[in-house]
């Protein structure tokens, strides 16, 4: 028990949590946030079993606390969670919330909830413009973003090791910072017409990736290190006929030799 004490204060340490708002129930770990407002964030979890519910509502010394954010690192100590639900009060999933959850492979998410929705069991907000969460634990090698999603959000396919291909819909316009750096297995992606910015890091680590398919012809930003670390130096970057110069110029100082039109 006492271990087991000492595992919670310091990980609410390193994660810059305020011990004295505090408080433990079953095996998670809430802070109160407003208590006025008498709501509270996830602070740490460490349920061992293969699905996780995260209530809505909480007691404690006699006051009802409506549990409103997943706060960062809050899952990494779920070693075995498969199913994470999501109720219908959170209001704020912090950006690395589910880091580590490398088992992780359904996210399911109150039908009521005004902030987050759920698609296939991946973290979508409410109106699914943007892809928050890919769950790590998914075994499928390839995943069709929704059309109508405009947003990666930042770290969204962090360090999946199944995902081979991804392909982007039209719709889409920004891949945020890490987006999907560490994806080892990931060879080939297309960055559809109307891309206007990829994020720092976003493919940073990605050692597999062989191909990039430009299908658009306007210059867009390349963030910094976006493409780093890729061990395939002979990799192909594929334009559309129409696209200037700029784009290839942009592409070769990540390595991309081959530079070749469709």
């Amino acid at each position: 028990m006492l271990r087991k004490l000492f595992s919670i204060l310091a990980i609410l340490l390193v994660s810059g949590h305020s011990l004295a708002s505090n408080f433990v129930i079953g095996n998670m770990c809430f802070e109160v946030l407003d208590e006025n407002e008498h709501t509270a964030s996830l602070a740490v979890c460490w349920d061992k079993g293969e699905t996780v519910d995260i209530p809505g509502y909480v007691e404690w010394k006699g006051q009802r606390y409506r549990v409103v954010e997943i706060a960062t690192l809050a899952m990494r100590n779920c070693p075995s969670m498969k199913n994470l639900n999501i109720p219908q009060t959170c209001e704020k999933i912090k950006t690395t919330a589910l880091y580590y959850s490398s088992k992780l492979e359904v996210i399911h998410v109150a039908e009521e909830n005004a902030i987050y929705s759920d698609v296939d069991g991946v973290l979508f907000s409410k109106d699914q413009h943007t892809l928050y969460f890919y769950p790590q634990g998914r075994v499928k090698e390839t995943y069709y973003v929704p059309n109508g999603v405009t947003t990666i959000a930042d770290y969204a396919f962090f360090k999946n090791e199944r995902l081979k291909t991804l392909h982007f819909p039209n719709s889409l316009m920004y891949i945020g910072q890490m987006a999907c750096a560490g994806c080892h297995s990931l060879n080939n992606i297309t960055l559809p017409e109307n891309i206007a910015e990829v994020g720092s890091y976003a493919f940073y680590d990605c050692d597999s990736l062989m191909n990039v398919k430009v299908t658009g012809t306007t210059p867009f930003k390349l963030g910094e290190h976006s493409f780093s670390y890729l061990t395939c130096l002979n990799g192909e970057l594929l334009l559309n006929g129409s696209a200037g110069p700029k784009i290839a110029e942009e592409f070769r100082k990540y390595g991309f030799l081959k530079v070749g039109f469709y």
